[in-house]
């Protein structure tokens, strides 16, 4: 496994909204790989939808800034440009948003994706790996 890794935004929300049955793992799965000295990577679209669904679900715009400033601090934030939007309209991947991510994390050397979604990331450049996955092999 590399020392890169791209997170995908259904483990951020498992974390912010505190998701029934996903949240402990996705956190714990963050938690390990910062422990181990991981590069963790998110997009800048996984921001924008993070602002967009946590603040319709929470309805506390201050709080998901906040969020949302912490992670801007604490993690690399892969910039969305013409060149990984227009890769990404090429890849065999069949949901626009998930070639994106796709784009993005090879273009930092990414060689996984820790996602609940694995089946939406199968046959990618990236490899996906669920958190529960992911704390099994570490």
């Amino acid at each position: 496994m590399t020392n890169n890794i791209l997170v995908d935004t259904n483990i951020w929300l498992d974390i912010i909204l505190k998701r029934e049955g996903f949240y402990e793992k996705s956190l714990n799965s963050i938690e390990t790989l910062i422990s181990r000295g991981f590069n963790i990577f998110l997009t800048a679209t996984t921001i924008t939808d993070i602002y967009y669904i946590a603040k319709r679900q929470l309805k506390d715009e201050q709080f998901v800034k906040n969020t949302i400033r912490d992670l801007i601090k604490s993690f690399q934030i892969i910039p969305v440009d013409k060149e990984r939007l227009t890769q990404a309209l090429f890849l065999a991947v069949e949901d626009f948003e998930d070639s994106i991510q796709v784009s993005a994390g090879f273009s930092m050397r990414c060689e996984y994706i820790l996602t609940r979604n694995v089946k939406d990331f199968e046959n990618t450049l990236l490899i996906p790996i669920t958190p529960m996955q992911l704390l099994e092999k570490m």
